[in-house]
């Protein structure tokens, strides 16, 4: 069953203004976009919460909480991602298995090096 909601206490902050979204697809992927103190956003440092920002922390996970690696690092969360990639991340997160995310993402950062 695919949802939005709006998060108003993301894992590394205590505001209770709305700091973020999940969006779970009918393929059972999850993609997290959070943005505040504490996460890896263009409003990381700002002192109260905030409903806009430049860039956001995500995060992709599947319904057997098998995490997609999506930045260089292999780490499963990416900070300071911009509104355009964002989108791409939507949709790869909306018609892909993680498995194949991770492919993406593979052939993605040996290109870079």
């Amino acid at each position: 069953m695919s949802k939005i909601e709006i998060n108003k206490n993301p894992f590394f902050n205590e505001e209770k203004e709305a700091t973020g979204i999940t969006m779970t697809f009918n393929n059972g992927n999850t993609i997290s976009i959070q943005w505040g103190m504490g996460n890896y956003s263009s409003t990381r440092t700002v002192k109260k919460p905030t409903p806009k920002c430049t860039s956001a922390e995500v995060a992709i996970w599947d319904e057997n909480d098998e995490w997609a690696r999506i930045d260089g690092t292999e780490g499963i969360v990416k900070g300071w991602v911009e509104p355009d990639e964002i989108a791409k991340l939507i949709f790869i997160t909306s018609t892909n298995p993680i498995s194949e995310i991770n492919s993406i993402f593979e052939k993605e950062f040996s290109t870079v090096k």
